[in-house]
């Protein structure tokens, strides 16, 4: 047997893939459990669209701004906007905990938790089309090295 010492780095990544493999998928299905109200009339439908919209523009423009920040060139600070829009963990627990604490109605929960699935679908959907995008023309620089 060999004995290993591991540093704190190693460590804590092995702790953060424990938890995103086991934890979080548990969190998550037991917020969406809680979905009770999904017939909803046309209008709260409009509403959770524009608000999935919001939410995504607002990614883009925030994550955007500290990109800009630190340097990234425009194509880079969409993806990464993009990227950030999809993690809506806070929002969950925060309407979770509004739900609990009857801050909130069934319907508002279920429309931000809806929104936050939708947010994720179409987040994920444009971040890979960009990086398509980017591996096209990687490709393309590639063939023209070998020539």
């Amino acid at each position: 047997n060999e004995f290993r010492v591991t540093s704190d780095y190693e460590s804590k990544n092995h702790i953060e893939d424990i938890v995103n493999i086991f934890f979080n998928p548990i969190s998550f299905s037991s917020i969406g459990l809680k979905l009770s109200t999904l017939s909803f009339s046309t209008g709260i439908w409009g509403f959770i669209i524009l608000y999935s919209l919001v939410a995504i523009i607002g990614k883009v423009i925030g994550a955007g701004i500290g990109a800009d920040i630190c340097g990234y060139k425009p194509k880079e600070k969409f993806q990464i906007g993009i990227g950030m829009a999809s993690r809506s963990e806070v929002a969950l627990i925060i309407t979770n905990t509004c739900l609990t604490l009857q801050i909130i109605n069934e319907e508002m929960f279920s429309i931000v938790i809806i929104s936050a699935i939708l947010v994720s679908i179409i987040s994920t959907l444009i971040l890979s089309l960009t990086f398509e995008q980017e591996k096209e023309e990687f490709e393309e620089t590639e063939k023209i090295k070998a020539n």
